[in-house]
């Protein structure tokens, strides 16, 4: 199972994807996607969006 576990936030969204079979987890991805606090909130939304929805499709993860 694919897990994506997201840290939100609007200047700062972390992220990490793990893998689990069985009892065993192993760490697949980390990371933070940024946005600048001068951008409209609309804008940074959108980045995030787009952001996540990327790694939704490069992992496919049966939770969230």
């Amino acid at each position: 199972m694919i897990i994506l576990g997201i840290d939100p936030g609007t200047a700062r969204t972390g992220y990490g994807v793990i893998l689990k079979e069985s009892s065993r987890l192993q760490l697949k991805d980390y990371g933070c996607i940024k946005t600048t606090i001068n951008q409209p909130l609309r804008q940074r939304l959108q980045k995030i969006y787009q952001e996540v929805l990327g790694l939704i499709s490069q992992y496919k993860p049966e939770v969230v």
